[in-house]
Parts: structure tokens; sequence; C-alpha cells
């Protein structure tokens, strides 16, 4: 059985809502804590944070609209806090969507603060629907571990479009360079009602267009049937790729050099080692793919393999560098690769970094000394495979292109 613990509202609050008329009562942004089950085998240190806005969309609290989720996740040693947005300024009194959202974004961090339920770690975020464009202009400024957004507006005029109630004023499509995983999953029945409306198949949101983008290929969309098989997908999604269990996201109080360095046990015997087409064993049994031609990530990375750790560094830069865990110490465990960043004043950031940093040095190690003709044509087999299924997305550029001339003569 689910714990829920409320924060309670003040009593100026309480009182004033008790003395309004039923119909005009209007409550404050509520967060409900729900702990890790205390029959889980495990405890999960970073806690999902389920986003709603009910008053404003019209839909059920977070309570409400994602039990089964918090359930599931609740009893796999996961602690969710759900935060439903309701602003004391009435959102109806706004009439400039960008400042709408502005103050739902403000309404969530300051929520969180005076709750003192603030997570020592940027929270998961999981939210849905029109509440899916106050996730995005929270991360538009701000961290999280990871993001996912469950059924949203595939952009911002298609909500205004549908549902024009929401947003009184046309709002700027987002443009915020995400610095941790995000990802966006629709259900059935949303794809469903979409294939109803007309929706064309080539319409995809913008973090799912940017995936393809980053892939240099048509990539299948993270579609879930039911409610079960959603969290059991978002549940693997988070262990896997974000890699939310272990030291991914474990603090440390020592002090360390402000550096970007590169210490490699590559002469091990492990990092040695390598099968018939002269790749290394660690490379063959991980998830690792060679991306030739790709400047961020030239080989992709298995968060499996990675430890990584936070830690506080020295040097010029204020209070952000000297007192709070900014440095990134990354490690490529079957290697012994490892490496410092410090080179911003954002952890997300240099995260970042310190990965397209480590994609580099493990290239050089998969290619090895003579860069050999079976890597060349192993890389050759993938650059083709990747050729066939660019043929999809031209096609599907060709096929929007031809609905648009169609429609353009009619």
């Amino acid at each position: 059985m689910l714990r829920l613990a409320t924060i309670p509202l003040s009593l100026r609050s309480a009182a004033r809502i008790a003395s309004a008329p039923r119909l005009s009562c209007r409550f404050k942004s509520t967060l409900t804590v729900v702990p890790a089950s205390s029959s889980a085998s495990r405890e999960v240190p970073t806690p999902l944070l389920f986003l709603t806005a009910s008053k404003w969309t019209s839909s059920p609290p977070a309570q409400a609209a994602f039990s089964e989720w918090i359930q599931h996740f609740s009893a796999q040693g996961y602690e969710s806090l759900l935060l439903d947005l309701d602003p004391d300024q009435a959102v109806s009194e706004l009439k400039d969507s960008t400042k709408l959202m502005q103050v739902f974004e403000k309404d969530a961090i300051d929520t969180l603060r005076q709750s003192g339920k603030t997570p020592p770690f940027p929270p998961i975020m999981i939210t849905g629907g029109p509440a899916s464009l106050i996730a995005q202009t929270y991360v538009s400024s701000r961290p999280l571990t990871a993001l996912q957004l469950i059924d949203p507006p595939i952009n911002n005029a298609y909500l205004r479009k549908d549902r024009p109630e929401l947003l009184p004023t046309e709002l700027a499509e987002f443009d915020f360079e995400a610095t941790f995983p995000v990802r966006v999953v629709w259900s059935d029945a949303e794809l469903q009602r979409q294939q109803q409306q007309g929706v064309p198949w080539y319409d995809v949101h913008r973090i799912e267009h940017e995936r393809e983008e980053d892939a240099d290929e048509s990539l299948d969309r993270y579609t879930f049937a039911d409610i079960k098989q959603g969290a059991q997908g978002t549940q693997e999604w988070l262990e896997e790729e974000v890699g939310v269990l272990g030291d991914h996201t474990t603090p440390l109080d020592e002090d360390v050099d402000s550096s970007f360095g590169i210490e490699s046990d590559a002469s091990t015997k492990a990092a040695g080692l390598r099968d018939a087409d002269g790749l290394p064993e660690w490379f063959v049994s991980g998830e690792y793919t060679l991306q030739p031609g790709s400047r961020k990530y030239p080989l992709t990375l298995d968060e499996r393999d990675l430890a990584e750790k936070f830690v506080r560094g020295s040097g010029p830069g204020g209070q952000a560098i000297n007192k709070l865990s900014t440095n990134v110490q990354l490690t490529h465990l079957p290697t012994g690769t490892r490496l410092t960043c410090q080179e911003t004043r954002s952890r997300d950031r240099n995260r970042e970094l310190a990965r397209r940093r480590m994609s580099l040095v493990l290239e050089k190690l998969v290619r090895g000394q003579s860069g050999g003709s079976r890597i060349d044509r192993t890389i050759e087999k993938e650059r083709r495979k990747k050729s066939n299924k660019k043929k999809k997305q031209k096609r599907r550029q060709r096929d929007k292109q031809l609905e648009s001339q169609t429609a353009t003569a009619e």
C-alpha cells in the first residue's frame, strides 16, 4: 500500500479556502511525496518528479493521472514527488502565453523550495499532455537528470489550434539544448487520435527530430500499448540509458584540481584483448557503435561501462567552482581510462563534455595503432547500413513535399 505525505498548506491559505464559496474555491499548488515501498529490494537515490497542472489543463492531478506509474516505481525503490501546479495568480488573467509559462515555472521552483523537498540531485521529470510545455520551460533554465514527455503536443502551434483556451497568444517554439537524456513517448491511443485528426505521420516533436539528426538516420518512435508497458519501458530507459543506479548520481566531498585531464590504462590486459576482427572485447560485448563522420560522438558509449563521480574543484570561478561539485570524473571501467572535466560552471554541461572526450579517446583505442583494414571494413558495413536506413527518411521528405504540393494545387 502506498504511503502519501502531502505538504500542508499555510494556515492563511487553509482559512481562505475554507471560507470561499465552493464554485470559486482555488487551491494552491501541492506537492505529495510517495516514498519507495518498504518491501522494495533497493532504494534509488534520484527521485521522480511527476508534473501536472490539473486546473489549467482540466485534467486529473498527478496522483490520479499517474497512479499506476507511481505504484510501479514505488515497488521498484523509487521515491516520487507529485507536483500539481496552481499558481496564486489566476492563469485566466494572463493574456500572454510566454508570461503564462514563466508564472508556471516560478510556481514550480517556489513550491519545491518552500516545501523543503528540493532533492539533492536534479530529479527525473515525467509529465504529459499540455503540461509538457511547462516542463520544457522549466528545463530551458534549470537542470534535470532526465526528462520524459508522454503524449505531448507535437509543437506549440498544434496545441493552440487544438486547445485555444490554454494559450492566449502564440508561444515561440522551444529551442533549449538538452544536456541530459530526454525522450518523447506515445501511447497507442494518442497516435490513433492523431491519425483520426489527419495529423501527418512525418510531423514529429522537436526532441524526436533532434534524436534522428543525432543518429543521422530515421528512427522508430517510443510507444506503449498500456500503462504497465509504458512504466516498464520508462524504467528500462532510466536504468539502462540514463544510468540512475550505482555511483552515477553520488556526489563526493573531496577536492580535486581544476583540469580536463585523461588518465588511460589502455595497456592493461582488459584494454588490449581483441577478437578475430581486431576489435577490443569490451567493444564487442558492450553496446558501442562507431559513427564515422560524427564530430561529437565518433563512438557511442555504453553507460553501463562508465563510472561517474561529482567532486569539488579548485581554481578561478568563484563559488560555483570551489564550493559546488561541478567537476565530473568519468571512468571507463573496462580500460581504466579516466578523465576529469571542469570546463564550465554547469555540472550537466561538464557531463556532456566529459562523454564527448571519452568518446574520442575510446574511438582511438578501438581503431588501434594502425587503424586496421578489418576495422575500416566494419565501419564501412555500418555506414552502408545507415545509408539504407536514410532512404526511409528521404522518402518521408518526398511524401511531405508531395502532400504540400497537392494541398497548394487544391
